[in-house]
């Protein structure tokens, strides 16, 4: 229904928000949203193929790096922005952002997050500063 809804905003003119109001954005916001969530649950009931689509595994590793790619795309898109038309930022930006939170993936977020599942932070202080966590609580 949300997916349908959305779907009717786009179709007629006089329903694009291009005006970017409050409102506007929170009826978008929310049809995408109640869209996205139906179309996920019908997917995932059944084994259609979007189901197969949505568990291979090119789409779990975006899964893995779209934090990353969360937190970059905008700035990047902004960057690439000062270069070309704004229009022609697309597919650079998703390139450039998955290519980023690929490598931060690698170098930084899967280190850190294997180190935390093996270590406490007690041990993560003492690496840090070369002092037991007993020395702390004695002071």
């Amino acid at each position: 229904i949300g997916f349908g809804a959305l779907v009717g905003v786009y179709a007629f003119p006089v329903f694009r928000l291009a005006s970017n109001t409050r409102w506007g954005n929170g009826v978008d916001y929310s049809l995408s949203l109640v869209g996205s969530t139906a179309l996920l649950a019908w997917a995932l009931a059944g084994r259609s193929i979007l189901y197969r689509v949505l568990i291979s595994r090119p789409m779990r590793y975006i899964g893995q790096i779209s934090y990353m790619m969360y937190l970059v795309h905008q700035m990047i898109e902004i960057r690439l922005a000062g270069y070309m038309p704004k229009r022609d930022t697309l597919f650079p930006t998703l390139a450039i952002t998955i290519a980023f939170a690929s490598v931060t993936w690698y170098i930084l977020e899967r280190p850190l997050i294997n180190f935390a599942a093996h270590n406490s932070f007690s041990s993560l202080f003492q690496m840090l500063t070369g002092r037991g966590a007993k020395t702390l609580q004695a002071r």
